[in-house]
């Protein structure tokens, strides 16, 4: 906008810049003048300036931020009246909508140049970031928006001149950035570590939406290890969880999206770590003297899978010779030579770890004895027959007790005696067939026994 130099009337002498004779009272001219300057300063309609000259307002706004509305509004300025009492230009300007789109405000008015040097915009909004006077327009908006075809309010400007010359205004108008939705940001939490057996969490809360838009979560895994069986449970919560039945890397990813938009992919590696492996010496066993035992270690595991070694140690009874004829096996065995209590105890290796020890124990039983008969041969009617059980024998080494009983030929009268040492006799009185038996009683009172027919001869 351009305002002309005011022009001088005909005779008439040239105009006297401010200050200027006057033949009215000084008093008077000060106070209209001071009551135009309130007046013309007010911002538009009459609302209150929030500064003047190009001192900064409360109110600051940075145009980089800005929607330019070039192209889709226009501004119309009004003619500008020089005011000689102020020594400033009076206009207004008007904003009309040329778009198809309503306009939501804060809307402003820009200014983008303005002569002559020295020229100031009177009760300006603000100045922005960029250091241009500017004026907010959104009062002047029916119900805060510029509806296609219509235009605003008209904002009154006060530009004050230092001297009177033409001056030009050029304003652009600007509103608020047009919101573009902003894809989300994945964060699928740090790589973890985790056993073999361990059921692991994840975390997807330090994903974020620039927009402040709320999340959706998709987990998948996108690599696991060979064999694994591994399934996410709750792939669409901020916190799944999935099983860790492997050995190796499990790589999760997570895409996040706010109802519009996805994000860019984000992964998080669990890698495991070697579980210490668990032995089974198997179950605890019973056996008799003379026994050959079998260990069995095939119950100890592995949760990593790997191949496992075995070392067995033995604690035999004392005095025995006892030692397993492979500590490296799996099954090893073992001869029982002694009664009591051996202990074997087995640690596996998966190659990296020991086990913690596992024990069995063998507990011997109380064997029988074995009866054992030694007598004259041949015999004849009349003769005493001389026994002797000297001969046998406990494979515990319990002491043993005898205990002989004689069953002789019908008729006969012949008896045994003594009946508990470990020698007895008996006189052959008839002909016939003598049935000697011998019972070995050990503490636990069992017992084996042996005949011995007696053939007399006649």
């Amino acid at each position: 906008m351009t305002s002309p130099k005011p022009a001088a009337g005909p005779n008439r002498k040239p105009e006297r810049r401010w200050p200027f004779r006057s033949r009215r009272p000084l008093w008077l001219l000060v106070i209209v003048a001071a009551l135009l300057a309130a007046m013309l300063g007010l911002a538009p309609h009459g609302e209150r300036p929030t500064g003047t000259g190009t001192a900064l307002a409360a109110e600051g706004i940075d145009t980089a931020t800005l929607r330019r509305l070039d192209g889709l509004t226009r501004v119309t300025l009004s003619s500008f009246r020089y005011n000689r009492v102020t020594g400033s230009f009076l206009g207004s300007a008007t904003l009309t909508n040329t778009s198809g789109e309503t306009l939501t405000g804060p809307l402003y008015l820009v200014v983008e140049s303005l002569t002559p040097a020295g020229a100031t915009i009177v009760g300006a909004t603000g100045i922005t970031a960029a250091g241009q006077p500017y004026v907010n327009i959104t009062s002047l908006l029916t119900g805060g928006t510029l509806a296609p075809g219509r235009a605003a309010k008209p904002a009154n400007f006060t530009i004050a001149v230092p001297t009177v010359a033409p001056v030009d205004l050029r304003l652009r108008a600007y509103g608020p950035p047009v919101q573009i939705n902003r894809p989300p940001q994945a964060n699928a939490g740090p790589d973890q570590t985790a056993y073999v057996g361990q059921t692991l969490t994840l975390d997807g809360s330090r994903s974020v939406d620039p927009d402040g838009d709320s999340l959706r979560f998709s987990w998948s895994l996108s690599s696991k290890p060979s064999g694994s069986s591994a399934q996410l449970t709750g792939p669409a919560l901020v916190n799944p969880s999935f099983p860790v039945d492997r050995l190796g890397d499990y790589i999760v990813r997570l895409i996040v999206n706010d109802g519009s938009l996805d994000s860019a992919p984000d992964t998080v590696t669990v890698s495991t770590l070697n579980s210490r492996p668990t032995a089974n010496a198997g179950a605890n066993q019973t056996a008799r003297v003379g026994d050959l035992i079998a260990l069995d270690g095939s119950g100890s595991t592995d949760v990593d899978r790997q191949t496992l070694t075995y070392h067995w140690t033995l604690a035999a009874p004392a005095g025995s010779t006892a030692a397993l004829d492979n500590d490296r096996s799996v099954a090893p065995h073992l001869q029982i030579d002694r009664r009591g209590t051996y202990t074997a105890t087995l640690i596996v290796n998966d190659g990296f770890l020991d086990s913690a020890p596992a024990s069995v124990a063998i507990d011997t039983e109380n064997s029988a004895p074995r009866a054992c008969i030694a007598a004259d041969r041949p015999v004849f009617v009349g003769d005493t027959v001389h026994l002797d059980g000297s001969c046998s024998t406990d494979p515990d080494g319990d002491p043993l007790t005898y205990a002989w009983s004689l069953t002789p030929p019908t008729g006969s009268t012949a008896s045994i005696h003594p009946t508990t040492t470990v020698a007895a006799d008996f006189d052959l009185d008839l002909p016939g067939t003598y049935v000697v038996q011998l019972s070995d009683d050990a503490k636990t009172n069992k017992t084996s026994y042996e005949n011995d027919p007696v053939g007399s001869m006649t």
